[in-house]
């Protein structure tokens, strides 16, 4: 969840109410629209006087946001990549076990290095792809993988109830001795939960 605001959507010059949930690469419409939308696809009008007005399949729209306008603007603006949000960059070692391949080959774009295999030494950042609750049972093992101030990320489908839930991955995680610190969208289809060790004292 990211900043929430009420604004309107103008239609066939009438104005509806909309509500939109700002997060860190797409806003989530309802009321007037509905759906999901990435930031790539908004265009920003305007920020004066705290109102942020967009454009958005043509349709303009506005949120009364204060001083947060500028701030929501500039993340349309310039989202943050999925490298960003992972914490992905030059310099970090960086494995991977049974991950989504469009993921290991942006990974592998950013850090070439980055290992596609339960690492032999602790890296800076471990991802564990999960399908189903099965492939939880892992984390144990690889917990033991992280190098000092290093993060585990379970990535795991989206909707799938009925095989993996976001409790599951939780409870799997904790179970490990890790401690949930974040969540990232990782595609339609796909999100992540990032899990640390616990510091000493």
């Amino acid at each position: 969840m990211g900043t929430e605001a009420e604004g309107t959507l103008t239609v066939g010059g009438t104005k509806v109410k909309v509500r939109g949930d700002f997060a860190s690469d797409h806003v989530t419409f309802s009321g007037g629209r509905r759906g999901e939308v990435p930031y790539s696809a908004i265009q920003v009008v305007s920020t004066a006087k705290g109102i942020l007005r967009l454009r958005v399949d043509d349709a303009p729209m506005e949120f009364p946001l204060g001083q947060a306008a500028e701030r929501i603007a500039n993340k349309i603006r310039k989202p943050p990549t999925l490298m960003d949000k992972l914490g992905a960059k030059t310099g970090l070692t960086v494995a991977v076990v049974s991950v989504p391949h469009s993921l290991l080959k942006q990974l592998r774009a950013a850090i070439p290095e980055t290992q596609d295999r339960v690492p032999p030494r602790p890296v800076d950042i471990l991802f564990l792809g999960a399908p189903d609750i099965d492939a939880l049972a892992q984390l144990a093992g690889l917990a033991p993988k992280l190098a000092d101030g290093g993060a585990l990320w379970v990535v795991y489908p989206k909707g799938k109830q009925d095989t993996i839930r976001e409790a599951d991955v939780l409870a799997a995680g904790r179970a490990a001795g890790l401690k949930d610190v974040k969540v990232a969208r990782i595609s339609p289809t796909h999100t992540a939960l990032k899990f640390m060790l616990p510091k000493n004292g």
